[in-house]
């Protein structure tokens, strides 16, 4: 709508400036203000978007909406381990030519974390599914290494008794 607002002013500028010679000057010159608007608004939607950043640790990932000139920032987080789907949307042939796509973290019952127009979305996928198992792997460890500690405690008592021969052999 903006781009057709553009294109209009200026050719009603062109207009004005062939029938009226004399309100030339003042038709550009509302052009070109009324021009300015849109390229405001583009280079402040470009510069909303560059500031957006996806994080993700080892434990979290985080959407970090950030807007422009630090006016304000909006952050989303989630466990990694509660990160159930990854999808990812391409809503134009231009997303699909440029590799550009909406990324969409679906969460255990949370309302998931929607990250508009990433790069490279399909590598973003791959990497937090990469974290995930290397978490995954990484808790899997830990309770393997529990569970040997609790058979430690069972077992060295069990050795002492039998060193000082509490048990003794019984002979039917």
């Amino acid at each position: 709508p903006w781009m057709g607002m553009l294109v209009l002013l200026v050719g009603a500028g062109f207009v004005a400036a062939i029938e009226w010679p004399s309100a030339a000057k003042t038709a550009w010159f509302l052009a070109l203000w009324a021009g300015l608007f849109p390229l405001a608004k583009i280079s402040w939607s470009g510069l909303d978007w560059f500031n957006d950043c996806l994080e993700v640790t080892r434990e979290k990932v985080s959407l970090v909406q950030r807007k422009p000139l630090w006016l304000g920032e909006v952050r989303q987080d989630t466990l990694l381990s509660d990160v159930e789907q990854i999808g990812i949307q391409k809503p134009s042939f231009s997303a699909l030519l440029f590799n550009f796509g909406n990324l969409v973290v679906r969460c255990g019952g949370a309302e998931p974390l929607v990250f508009p127009m990433a790069r490279h979305p399909e590598s973003i996928q791959d990497e937090i599914f990469e974290r995930r198992a290397a978490l995954h792997q990484q808790e899997q460890g830990r309770e393997a290494q529990r569970r040997l500690d609790e058979v430690a405690t069972i077992l060295v008592p069990w050795d002492e008794a039998r060193q000082v021969g509490y048990f003794k052999e019984r002979k039917d």
